[in-house]
């Protein structure tokens, strides 16, 4: 079990600067982690879309988990881009003040 951010502190910021500026202990969400994100949490893709900088598809592309007709999709997209509507979500073994416990 970790406790998962939901990226909400990364709106707006690209995956590669969020994966340069990591704290120590903590780790970008992996696929797996996003999915049980959603699992816990399945109304989050209302609020914003979710980076997954944990793991990477090439050196240039991250996965990301959004909604597609109602529906969580994970997809990929440029490491470089930002969007306001989108946050990387970060993992972390300790209890972080608003982060959730899956």
């Amino acid at each position: 079990l970790t406790w998962m951010d939901t990226g909400v502190g990364n709106l707006n910021k690209k995956v590669e600067d969020v994966r340069s500026n990591l704290p120590v202990g903590v780790r970008g969400a992996t696929e797996s982690d996003g999915s049980g994100l959603f699992v816990a949490h399945p109304r989050i893709l209302e609020h914003h879309f979710i980076d997954l900088p944990g793991t990477s598809v090439e050196s240039v592309l991250a996965p990301y988990l959004d909604l597609f007709h109602g529906r969580p999709k994970v997809n990929y997209n440029w490491v470089d881009n930002a969007n306001p509507g989108w946050g990387s979500a970060l993992c972390d073994s300790l209890p972080r003040k608003n982060w959730a416990y899956l």
